[in-house]
């Protein structure tokens, strides 16, 4: 999910981008699996818990376990690898 700079999402915003049904949105919203704020008759979601909602979704439809991959959202693991990749990469002549 690409927040450009925001901190907030809404529920038509995480429909239009994502094609997941407006309806199911809030029902996860309604039985707690996605955090929400209520102001007036709008839900406010925090971006990086909208995105946690998406990474869910997809391990549960490749029945992957989340916790599994968890550790790879933290960028700077990922680049620790890659990194450590790189230089032992090296040519032996």
């Amino acid at each position: 999910m690409s927040n450009d700079g925001k901190i907030f999402t809404t529920i038509k915003e995480i429909s239009k981008e994502s094609g997941i049904p407006y309806r199911q949105i809030l029902n996860d919203i309604n039985n707690r699996v996605l955090p929400a704020i209520k102001k007036g008759k709008s839900y406010y979601i925090y971006t990086t818990d909208a995105s946690d909602y998406y990474y869910k979704l997809v391990c549960q439809a490749r029945g992957q376990d989340p916790e599994k991959y968890r550790s790879l959202l933290n960028g700077d693991i990922v680049n620790q690898v890659i990194g450590s990749v790189l230089n032992n990469d090296k040519s032996k002549d």
